[in-house]
């Protein structure tokens, strides 16, 4: 009981002195999840009033600091990892009404252009939305970008493919065989939003003279930046030098919009841009409040 006690006074310190504004300084605490409501509460206060995104980044930056400083202490590291995430969580919820906004306007404007209208989607995928969203805030990265590829890829199943890729098919890691549980989940979720990034970067370095970039964030992405996500995740037909890129499959970027066929058999399925618009879909009639 003492040595909580400590904790708590060490940890209060040292987030008075890291965290302190102009208005106020926030104690933070060490701890079980008594201790991380305690975190919450003093958060929530702090947004009490109306916050900058440059006071929250600042906020933010503050606590990957102490995270640095802590690194090699796993309980405090994973305490401090969780203050993170709620910190992006407080924020967007009070934005929830402009995503939920954007993202209606953003179905709306590609909806009329799929050809077929089923709304059906994997149970699963929607089983584990809530679980991928919250590592899509906190890696600020699209959720429905990540579920739509987890279902292109391996129709959200939670058993990994014979050819030890991963369930999105990263062949730069070899996972095995044999089911996996929200850990294993998480770890490759991670792994592609890494290669996503990696992928962009990569396109935003080759065009760099025509100031060309691919931006895409949990509450920020169209539908060029999308497509070009989708060629150069599965293989690019020409050069990367260029706004639009051309895909060596059309059908798996964007198949069934826009007719978008398969050249070869002339089949149509969902492509990787369609299911993250029915996702979004999904999102704004059924995931928000």
């Amino acid at each position: 009981m003492r040595k909580n006690f400590l904790i708590v006074c060490f940890f209060s310190f040292l987030f008075s002195w890291f965290f302190f504004f102009s208005d106020r300084s926030l104690a933070f605490f060490s701890g079980d999840d008594v201790l991380m409501t305690q975190i919450e509460n003093n958060v929530d206060s702090l947004f009490l009033k109306k916050r900058s995104s440059e006071w929250t980044e600042q906020l933010l930056e503050k606590v990957r600091l102490v995270m640095e400083q802590y690194r090699d202490e796993p309980a405090k590291t994973d305490l401090l990892e969780k203050t993170l995430v709620y910190i992006r969580q407080k924020t967007l919820y009070r934005k929830n009404t402009i995503l939920k906004q954007k993202k209606k306007d953003f179905v709306e404007q590609l909806w009329s252009g799929i050809v077929t209208k089923s709304s059906w989607i994997p149970e699963n995928c929607l089983r584990k939305y809530s679980f991928l969203n919250q590592l899509g805030v906190e890696q600020d990265f699209p959720t429905a970008l990540i579920v739509a590829t987890w279902w292109k890829e391996w129709s959200c199943r939670m058993s990994l493919p014979a050819n030890g890729y991963g369930v999105f098919q990263i062949t730069s890691h070899d996972y095995g065989t044999g089911d996996f549980g929200g850990a294993g989940l998480r770890e490759q979720a991670q792994h592609f939003i890494d290669f996503a990034r990696a992928k962009a970067a990569y396109y935003d370095k080759a065009n760099l003279a025509s100031g060309y970039t691919l931006e895409l964030n949990y509450g920020q992405f169209d539908y060029r930046d999308l497509r070009n996500h989708a060629v150069l995740y599965n293989a690019i037909s020409w050069t990367v030098r260029k706004e639009f890129l051309d895909p060596r499959r059309q059908d798996y970027v964007i198949g069934n919009l826009w007719s978008g066929a398969n050249v070869t058999t002339g089949t149509i399925s969902d492509g990787l841009v369609t299911r993250f618009v029915k996702l979004l879909e999904w999102e704004v009639n059924e995931f928000y409040e």
